[in-house]
């Protein structure tokens, strides 16, 4: 690897990769993420004539022996300028105390063209030409192994601690398992379901590769077949299928097959496509329900009883935390759901105790091919109808029920008539109410 220094005018790198001999943003690049003010900062500099950092340039031959550069380091400045010069942006200078460029006076100036909206100045030719002609040094590093330019840009990056750990993976990992999660990301982003309506994969506005992170999380928990602690796998199976990943079409099939289901389940706006935490436990346990032997997730009756849960439960949850104060309240199911949710919600215990909340309330309801209905409520779904009941009257005798000890979960649709065991087709009975009309229940014939 050989190291030498170079100056190329902002011209003269702008006509490289106008010509494809420059990129800005090879794979192991992160996304742009500066914003408007750090633009606008970044423009008042080179105007000043004030020095900047040198960017890091990697000279190496392509496939077909033409001389290609790769960006190592400066990309956010290099993309900056484009946006610039392309009247995307006005200038609007950054208060100096002593410095001799007066360059308030070019503050809502386009670099050479008005947009066709506005009737804006535009900079004079010379600073224009200032621009053009501003030199920025640069390292060029030249070699044909790129492990050692991973390195190089590691600990450039490492040293100025600007990288989060997804950003990393990227820049470190270019194989199958990198390429599946990242695709998959773009597909959804673009996806008229997935990628709008404030949905877990919408595309973030500064973008530090936080979605590819989130969907590396699910398909680690996925091929687990358990929820994970935090982000800790996530560089193991970077590494482990970074060459080849044999099962990728299984994996690729389930997480898709589990978007699918959520989707045709939750046609309306909800926490659950919204909020990360809850969105991953829904996720992992779909796929779980779905890889069993049985369980038609597809079938309108369980769409429909999954459906009818998770937006009850949502309601439910809003209106308790609505009427909740500063303290624990007796709502235990609610309160231990709420506390999954904030705080250490990534980690392996809490995401356990999440998805076993809500796979008691979601599994009973679902119909299974050749097996009985499950007519039991679970413990999950009875703490629910009774915490939701806010005056505790039997459904049968209108009578107050003094305890929970006291209390039986009945379905208001009759189990015999089809009525699911859902928490949205649940009320609360006296117990000895209850299992006095199930003595009174015709005995159906075989």
């Amino acid at each position: 690897m050989q190291f030498g220094t170079e100056t190329w005018s902002i011209q003269t790198f702008l006509q490289k990769e106008a010509g494809k001999e420059l990129s800005l943003q090879p794979d192991f690049q992160r996304f742009y993420i500066w914003n408007k003010k750090k633009e606008q900062a970044f423009i008042d500099s080179i105007l000043r004539d004030f020095p900047v950092p040198p960017m890091w340039i990697w000279r190496r031959d392509d496939e077909d022996g033409n001389i290609v550069h790769d960006v190592i380091d400066g990309q956010q400045r290099l993309t900056c300028i484009k946006p610039f010069l392309a009247n995307e942006f006005p200038f609007k200078s950054t208060e100096v105390e002593g410095d001799e460029h007066d360059l308030a006076q070019f503050n809502g100036c386009y670099f050479d063209k008005s947009p066709a909206h506005l009737s804006a100045p535009v900079l004079p030719k010379k600073e224009q030409n200032r621009i053009k002609n501003y030199s920025l040094n640069h390292i060029l590093v030249s070699t044909s192994k790129r492990g050692l330019v991973i390195d190089v840009f590691k600990r450039l990056n490492q040293s100025a601690t600007t990288l989060t750990p997804q950003e990393l993976r990227n820049a470190f990992y270019s194989g199958k398992f990198k390429a599946l999660i990242y695709r998959k990301v773009a597909e959804l982003q673009q996806d008229s379901y997935w990628g709008a309506g404030n949905r877990v994969f919408m595309e973030d506005t500064t973008d530090r590769m936080g979605t590819q992170q989130f969907a590396s999380e699910l398909m680690v928990g996925l091929m687990e077949g358990a929820p994970q602690d935090k982000s800790d796998k996530l560089d193991r199976y970077y590494e482990a299928y970074d060459d080849k990943f044999t099962s990728q079409a299984e994996f690729e099939k389930r997480f898709n097959e589990a978007l699918h289901i959520i989707q045709r389940t939750l046609t309306e706006s909800s926490r659950f496509t919204q909020n990360l935490s809850d969105f991953y436990t829904l996720f992992l346990l779909v796929d779980e329900l779905n890889q069993k032997q049985g369980i038609k997730m597809l079938s309108d009756v369980n769409l429909e009883s999954m459906r009818s849960t998770l937006y009850e439960f949502e309601d439910g949850y809003a209106e308790f935390l609505e009427g909740r104060g500063s303290e624990r309240t007796g709502s235990t199911l609610f309160e231990d759901y709420r506390e999954t949710v904030v705080g250490r919600q990534k980690e392996k215990e809490i995401r356990e105790l999440r998805r076993a909340l809500l796979k008691g309330l979601i599994e009973p309801g679902l119909e299974q091919v050749n097996k009985d209905r499950r007519r039991l409520f679970s413990d999950e779904q009875k703490l629910y109808i009774w915490q939701k009941s806010k005056d505790k009257a039997c459904a049968l005798c209108g009578k107050a029920i003094e305890s929970f000890d006291d209390y039986e979960p009945d379905h208001i649709k009759a189990w015999d008539s089809g009525g699911p065991t859902t928490i949205a087709n649940g009320q609360v009975t006296h117990a000895s109410c209850n299992r006095a009309k199930k003595n009174k229940e015709p005995v159906k014939k075989s």
